[in-house]
């Protein structure tokens, strides 16, 4: 049975997007997408979010969202004062980096298959970690932080975890663009730390609202151990990214027999967070903004949106659009259940539109698969305005857990 909810929802133009805004009594939700784009249960998720306290302006909603229990994935707020603890869910700074590579696809080509079985071997996914801690990460100053949550078990875990690409969505790539340059990219987050960061807090916050989204005062004396926990865990998941990387290149540099300045290249990374939390200045107010797989792309700065594992990622770059909070989509986004996925996507069809790409082609993976995506270049569409794209890569080699 179809339910009804009671608000409008019109379609507007905003310069040259098209955006459908959602008014309740509440408040407002602006969503970069036609209306016709967004069902009857998005619709009450976006309604139920205009219900929170403490909003300064509007909700924003980015072209890639989708339902995340009872919230949206591609979602932007500002707050004054207040934080939310879950907002962003447990895999705090979770986000993308990537780095060029000092080769062309002319290079591996013919290799892949080859290559893409030791970059599996050498960098753990899925559950599997690290059984020997190296000594650069043992001495890292990230476990020197403080907090109070890391506790010798937990640090010994986060140890093993970093250089760790986990499951879901997060992926390491060798991809090409049209002249043959190639670039590693990876996205993974704050593995085990974002979600035990939390669930403390949560146990610890009495301010619960209608959605099951968490309130803190900022500047509360838990509010500041929060932020500065939360701070920790997008600094943990940088590094994270940071050793796939470095693993990745250690691989390659063996593999082609070629010298690479490993420590350059990984200077030279670009890494975005788009799961976190940032204290920011927007229309003369001090605000804390909450983006939920968005990254921040302020005019000028760089910006990664992939699609799925069988589609283009395109580097962009933010053309400075305060109405977004200067903010992007982080990738495509899901279209379908990651449980409908797997029941319903045709194995055949599946393993065709990723047949030129070395990657896993498992039944096991088709809640992965591009047809569960959105088309990235109908959200690129979308945000057009927002950000410029400056290259467009393809995968050559997905390596997922």
């Amino acid at each position: 049975m179809t339910s009804h909810v009671r608000t409008e929802k019109k379609q507007i133009k905003i310069n040259k997007s098209k955006v459908t805004e959602l008014q309740t009594k509440a408040g407002k939700v602006q969503v970069w997408a036609e209306k016709e784009l967004i069902d009857d249960d998005e619709t009450k998720v976006l309604v139920k979010l205009t219900k929170l306290k403490h909003i300064f302006r509007n909700i924003v909603v980015l072209p890639d969202f989708h339902i995340s229990g009872l919230l949206m994935n591609g979602s932007v707020f500002a707050t004054k004062d207040f934080v939310y603890v879950n907002a962003i869910g447990g895999d705090i700074g979770c986000g993308m980096a990537s780095v060029p590579l000092p080769i062309h696809s002319r290079d591996i080509e013919g290799k892949e298959q080859e290559l893409y079985k030791l970059l599996h071997e050498a960098i753990p996914t899925g559950r599997q970690t690290k059984v020997e801690i190296p000594g650069h990460i043992d001495e890292h100053p990230v476990f020197r932080s403080g907090s109070q949550l890391l506790t010798t078990k937990v640090i010994k875990k986060l140890k093993q975890q970093m250089g760790t690409i986990g499951d879901g969505n997060h992926f390491l790539e060798i991809q090409e663009n049209d002249q043959g340059g190639l670039q590693l990219l990876v996205h993974t987050g704050s593995r085990y730390l974002g979600q035990l960061i939390k669930d403390y807090y949560i146990k610890h916050i009495a301010d619960m609202q209608n959605n099951a989204l968490h309130a803190l005062e900022a500047d509360s004396e838990l509010g500041t151990q929060f932020l500065a926990d939360h701070d920790l865990a997008v600094l943990y998941a940088k590094e994270n990214r940071k050793e796939i990387l470095r693993l990745a290149l250690q691989v390659l540099q063996r593999f082609l027999q070629v010298d690479m300045d490993i420590d350059g290249l990984l200077d030279s990374a670009t890494d975005i967070p788009h799961n976190f939390i940032s204290k920011e200045e927007h229309g003369g107010e001090t605000v804390f903004v909450h983006r939920k797989w968005a990254q921040k792309v302020e005019k000028g700065a760089a910006g990664i949106i992939p699609g799925d594992m069988g589609s283009a990622t395109f580097m962009v770059e933010g053309k400075g659009y305060p109405l977004t909070f200067h903010s992007c989509s982080h990738g495509a986004g899901r279209k379908m259940a990651r449980g409908k996925a797997l029941d319903t996507i045709d194995y055949e069809e599946f393993k065709e539109s990723v047949k030129d790409i070395a990657c896993r082609t498992d039944r096991n993976v088709l809640d992965e698969a591009p047809q569960a995506y959105k088309d990235i270049e109908l959200v690129m569409k979308f945000q057009k305005e927002i950000v410029k794209i400056t290259d467009v890569f393809m995968p050559v080699i997905n390596v997922k857990g």
